[in-house]
């Protein structure tokens, strides 16, 4: 909530929104390409499980100037 009131607070409106990307440290960090396919795996499997889906939290979000 807090971030759409900052988003609106400057003139902008949500046009779409989603979350992308599982990040596990040591996989990430350590795990080049195959670490990075591993996330995406685990990332397409737990999306849409409602107790694991929290787990994929980097927000992306589409704006757009308001034209008040």
């Amino acid at each position: 909530g807090a971030l759409h009131r900052q988003i609106a607070a400057v003139g902008f409106e949500t046009v779409d929104e989603t979350r992308r990307a599982l990040y596990l440290p040591v996989i990430a960090e350590f795990g080049g390409q195959t670490g990075q396919k591993i996330s995406a795996g685990l990332e397409r499997a737990i999306r849409n499980v409602p107790l694991l889906s929290a787990l994929v939290w980097t927000q992306c979000y589409l704006l757009r100037r308001r034209l008040d």
